[in-house]
């Protein structure tokens, strides 16, 4: 998934997110890299990394992110206009 991460494919961003906020795939746990390529992702369109960094911002400490409601209503609206609600 690096490769193609790195190469811009928003899917493959979003399941790197993931294996690093879920410590998959050999990965250790490391929320900050889970929060770089959520916000790839999600700058690329992808609506479920849009509407997941929203749980985060709404949520303390998701992410490791402060709360940050205005954050979180952006995230859930890119998300919804994606097909994501």
């Amino acid at each position: 998934y690096n490769s193609a991460a790195a190469g811009g494919h928003a899917g493959a961003q979003l399941l790197l997110a993931e294996a690093y906020e879920n410590g998959e795939f050999d990965l250790a746990i490391d929320l900050k890299e889970a929060r770089t390529w959520y916000q790839t992702a999600a700058n690329g369109g992808d609506s479920h990394a849009q509407r997941r960094l929203g749980w985060a911002y709404e949520k303390a400490g998701e992410l490791g992110l402060e709360i940050d409601l205005v954050a979180a209503l952006t995230c859930f609206q890119n998300a919804a206009k994606g097909g994501n609600h």
